[in-house]
């Protein structure tokens, strides 16, 4: 963590096209064939009755651009131009289009302080559709999941500095900046692991970057077709310069988000569509935090159990908010309706249910007991910051709820045997500050039988005698622990 907060980021970026690929930087770079990216815009905001150029950006449908989550101030009013070249001139192609404050969606996990974490990415609807021409066209995106390998040609442009702390352009900067894949650009001498996550692309070098002024504009790569896709969004530099060595340009990998994409652009059209569109919206991304709130409950309420000796009481809580927690995740990842109040609500519920609530089980007597119980709630804390954060440990050790359920299941099955409790907590403490990596839990979007083995918890937990629900909780928890990827893994 202290890396990181050492680490100076400048934000950045840019975007590029070009028939043939020249070798020129952004950075003291040489003018782009004119119109040659007519998928890149210039995002601009209003200041003194004026609007000035701020970052690039893509158009990825008639009336829908894709640009920089760090672009985007609230307090701020944003037009598009497209079809522009040279910005001290009126060309004619130029299409000067507003955009509302309510049509701009940031990735609700982009988090503002923190450009490293990765999210780094908005889309803007146009209050009206773009007159697409030979200098307006739509970018084509890449399929989802798609990784450039190393040494990949790709072009960058983009109206941003010519040097580190210059001027502006006037006319549209291109160059061409190679690919550097994750294996390279995590070494400890370039950006190092906590400053580069998978969702990213590093592309470029000391010789060629992308500068202020850049930012949200597409990286550009050909496929094997000819055709030219959008692949990167420009997100940041190094504070140490534009184009400092082995500090290339970082962009966020499109092919990531284009699940977000689709369900945020078809979420707006369908709202638009019906009158209680905004309504219904408003409920659905609440259902996450109403879930939230009852594992938040279930945590108080079980600590409150614990405090009056009545822990059986309080393992049926503790399972009960792991059921919750789950249907929690599968809802936020189904409607994409994470917001930084949700993700703040579900860590305080996961670390009162899972840490407090789960380490009331253990009945502290003595230093010993005392200190374990500490390093529980310890190892639970440290889970879920690592978790929310966004930096690359995301994932890694045992997700608490699995531990608590285990906990909780352990000491139904032994009528509260706190040394067998205790061995068994302090290899939770293990697996949680692991540093091997344990797959996203979907079991509720995963295959069927994941989903009975669901359902069945929830039938066990509500109406089956206590030794069946139990045995049926440590079993599917043990699973998890022993069998990650075997069995719980998305692609298994």
């Amino acid at each position: 963590m202290a890396a990181m907060l050492s680490l100076v980021l400048l934000l950045v970026a840019g975007g590029v096209r070009a028939a043939v690929l020249p070798d020129s930087r952004v950075v003291n770079g040489q003018d782009a064939e004119p119109y040659s990216w007519p998928w890149q815009i210039s995002l601009q905001y209003e200041r003194d009755g004026t609007f000035r150029h701020t970052c690039g950006g893509t158009l990825i449908a008639a009336n829908w651009v894709m640009t920089a989550a760090h672009c985007i101030s609230k307090s701020r009013t944003y037009q598009v131009v497209l079809g522009e070249y040279d910005m001290s001139a009126a060309e004619g192609p130029e299409q000067r289009i507003p955009v509302n404050s309510d049509d701009i969606f940031v990735h609700p996990k982009w988090l503002s302080f923190c450009a490293a974490c990765g999210n780094d990415i908005a889309l803007m609807k146009l209050q009206r559709p773009a007159v697409l021409s030979a200098e307006v066209q739509v970018g084509r995106l890449p399929p989802a999941g798609t990784i450039l390998p190393n040494g990949y040609p790709c072009m960058l442009s983009g109206w941003g500095r010519l040097t580190t702390g210059g001027s502006l352009p006037d006319r549209l900067q291109q160059a061409e900046l190679p690919v550097v894949d994750y294996e390279h650009c995590t070494q400890p001498d370039w950006w190092g692991a906590l400053a580069i996550r998978q969702t990213m692309i590093c592309a470029g070098g000391a010789e060629k970057a992308g500068c202020n002024g850049d930012s949200g504009g597409p990286l550009n790569c050909q496929a094997e077709d000819g055709t030219w896709e959008v692949h990167g969004i420009a997100s940041f530099v190094s504070g140490l310069g534009c184009n400092a060595a082995k500090k290339p340009t970082v962009f966020t990998r499109v092919s990531a988000f284009e699940d977000w994409i689709a369900e945020s652009t078809k979420k707006l059209v369908l709202s638009e569509q019906a009158g209680r569109g905004r309504a219904l919206e408003f409920l659905r991304k609440n259902a996450a935090n109403g879930l939230s709130v009852a594992n938040l409950l279930a945590g108080l309420s079980s600590i409150l159990c614990s405090v009056n000796r009545q822990y059986q009481y309080s393992c049926w809580l503790l399972l009960l908010g792991f059921l919750l927690d789950l249907a929690d995740g599968a809802v936020a990842r189904q409607l994409d309706a994470c917001s930084a109040l949700g993700a703040k609500l579900d860590d305080f519920a996961d670390f009162t249910t899972f840490g407090l609530g789960t380490a009331l089980l253990l009945q502290p007597q003595g230093v010993l007991g005392a200190l374990l119980t500490l390093a529980y709630v310890l190892a639970v804390f440290a889970r879920l910051c690592f978790f929310s954060s966004g930096i690359p440990f995301t994932y890694r050790g045992l997700p608490c709820p699995y531990a608590s359920a285990l906990l909780a299941s352990t000491f139904l099955l032994t009528g509260g045997h706190v040394a067998l409790l205790r061995v068994a907590a302090a290899a939770m403490i293990l697996f949680m500050a692991d540093c091997g990596f344990y797959p996203h839990d979907k079991v509720l979007e995963s295959q069927l039988w994941k989903k009975l083995v669901y359902a069945g918890g929830v039938v066990a937990v509500l109406l089956a005698p206590t030794a069946v629900a139990a045995v049926y909780c440590l079993a599917w928890a043990t699973s998890y622990i022993i069998f990650p990827f075997a069995l719980w893994s998305c692609k298994a």
